[in-house]
């Protein structure tokens, strides 16, 4: 299994990372809101993020995290 708590644009590296685990039955588990650091502000989105936006995903299951 693999966690990650960050996510990020999409990118063909992502896609590859994820495809080939998913291909060898890895699971991976990862957060699917982030914030992108501009250098100037810390943008928060409320966008899902990738990994978690790929097609290959399933349906979000329900947020767990603190109330805003």
């Amino acid at each position: 299994m693999v966690s990650l708590s960050h996510g990020g644009l999409p990118s063909n590296a992502w896609a590859r990372a994820v495809n080939d685990l998913y291909d060898a039955g890895i699971v991976v588990v990862a957060a699917s809101g982030d914030s992108f650091n501009l250098k100037v502000v810390d943008l928060a989105t409320h966008f899902t993020v990738y990994p978690s936006a790929f097609h290959r995903v399933g349906e979000m299951q329900g947020c767990w995290g603190p109330m805003r």
